[in-house]
């Protein structure tokens, strides 16, 4: 075919556009960290190119080689693209961009957007409980942000995982679509799904990401540590300010969970830049700020969220038990008799039942509704984001909430017995696979892993009393907590292949 083309003019290159380009790289595994003898094949589908230089090894997260050269829609041609293709279209630039310079300005820009998501972008759900305390607007752009930057980045990056994981995961969700269908608000359901969904994708984006950053789970609790910090503040402000309201009911109007889950990560944040001497008195000095701002927020889930961290997080820390005992024996009372008057009625009367209701808000009544008036159909539940429809939520004639305050109840009544047992076996699978894991790890993966195992049981233990399983400090924080914990113990073995 190049002879006759030759012969009659034509020029001596010419491209089949139905043909795509494939680019092979390969090199000494000295200078390219690859085997030998292996070659990397990059396929242009529908672009053509030439006049390739050596391929340059960048260090970056994702170990990508990159290029200078140019690209051509149609046709083929040297650097200045002087050739048509076979069917006499000439060369033209690739599409959407006016020069060749601004192409490789898009090019640099993307890869340098993808350099930053894996150096500080996946870390955004780390910060997002700071600017869900700031205003729900602000938390759902961040997260959005963080779905699609994600979806970006993590284009051409090895996806795979645990076989089982994907397996409870995928099989969750299909349960949690089954009620779909048969919802009193299906559009609500739809939405509840998706966003689900969404939330525990953070999940895998964690795992991807921290598969090749060692140093990735240190920053983490780094950030947790000074988004923790400014949660304190935000906190204090908001009390400030709303304590100068007439109408001021601070269980309504402030929200203290972020602080109360995040205060392991905060002790360790500011015990690594104290002295020996000082950090037992500032460690100290940060308990009682946060206790004291979760008393004046009137929340006794917030104070048992925060409590059951501290407890968990000091019992791993310290080889002494005692003040663990007595740190329990402080909380427990101040918990139990919080914001309760000497004279109120529940207490004169002696109505167990109702100091039992009183205490928590009213859960223990919803609580009893949920079980005695079950779902329709046991099995896939009302649909999620649902049970809002329902007579279990129906506190009086005046008051009502949104879900049943219990992470158990709630997925039973929304997914139905299929949903319950699919979550409860993908946490399972979770804590088993992290334990198993953290059996490997060295002491200063266990040191990194307390305030990790911390948080994870601090917001367990809120989910029994208020946040839904839908909920993004169950559904989205908690499982990035786990998935850190799952990357720990490998860190060993991929430094051991690095040398």
């Amino acid at each position: 075919m190049r002879l006759p083309r030759l012969s009659g003019g034509s020029p001596h290159w010419q491209a089949i556009p139905r043909i795509p380009t494939w680019l092979p790289v390969s090199g000494r595994s000295q200078e390219f960290h690859i085997p030998d003898a292996i070659n990397f094949r990059w396929r242009i589908v529908l672009l053509l190119l030439f006049h390739v230089p050596p391929a340059c090894p960048v260090t970056s997260s994702d170990g990508a080689f990159f290029f200078s050269l140019p690209i051509f829609e149609t046709g083929f041609g040297f650097s200045f693209g002087m050739f048509e293709d076979v069917h006499g279209i000439p060369v033209t630039l690739v599409t959407g961009f006016g020069s060749m310079s601004e192409m490789f300005m898009w090019n640099l820009l993307r890869r340098r957007s993808r350099e930053l998501f894996f150096a500080w972008g996946w870390l955004l759900p780390v910060f997002l409980p700071f600017l869900y305390m700031a205003g729900r607007a602000a938390g759902n752009l961040f997260f959005v942000v963080y779905i699609l930057w994600s979806a970006l980045s993590l284009r051409r990056r090895d996806l795979s995982f645990p076989p089982w994981l994907v397996r409870f995961y995928l099989l969750m969700l299909l349960a949690y679509s089954l009620g779909i269908p048969g919802a009193q608000e299906p559009v609500a359901a739809i939405y509840g799904w998706v966003k689900y969904a969404l939330h525990t994708s953070a999940l895998f984006i964690t795992l991807i990401v921290a598969r090749s950053d060692p140093d990735g789970i240190r920053k983490l609790v780094n950030v947790a540590g000074m988004t923790g910090l400014a949660t304190i503040l935000l906190l204090a402000m908001q009390l400030g300010y709303h304590a100068s309201q007439p109408d001021f009911v601070p269980a309504a109007q402030v929200r203290g969970l972020a602080p109360a889950y995040l205060l392991p990560f905060m002790i360790v944040w500011i015990q690594e830049r104290m002295t020996e001497k000082s950090r037992i008195l500032t460690g100290l000095l940060l308990v009682f700020s946060v206790f004291t701002l979760l008393v004046l927020a009137d929340s006794r889930t917030e104070l048992l969220c925060a409590s059951m961290g501290l407890l968990v997080f000091v019992w791993l820390r310290s080889a002494r038990r005692t003040p663990l005992i007595l740190l329990a024996a402080l909380l427990v009372p101040l918990i139990v008799m919080m914001r309760m008057e000497v004279t109120d009625p529940v207490l004169v009367g002696g109505d167990s039942a109702g100091l039992l209701d009183r205490m928590s808000s009213f859960r223990i009544q919803i609580w009893t509704q949920a079980i005695t008036e079950p779902p329709l159909h046991p099995l896939v539940g009302v649909g999620i984001d649902n049970v809002r429809y329902y007579d279990p939520v129906i506190i009086n004639e005046s008051r009502s909430v949104k879900h049943l305050h219990n992470f158990l109840l709630d997925a039973w009544y929304e997914t139905g017995w299929l949903g319950l047992a699919s979550l409860l076996g993908l946490l399972a699978y979770l804590f088993t696979q992290v334990l198993s894991r953290l059996r490997e790890a060295n002491r200063t993966q266990f040191q990194l892993a307390v305030p990790l195992i911390s948080a994870v049981m601090a917001i367990m233990t809120a989910a029994f009393l208020d946040p839904s399983y839908r909920s993004k400090e169950f559904s989205m924080f908690m499982f990035v907590y786990l998935a850190a914990l799952w990357r720990l113990a490998e860190y060993r073995q991929l430094r051991e292949q690095n040398g």
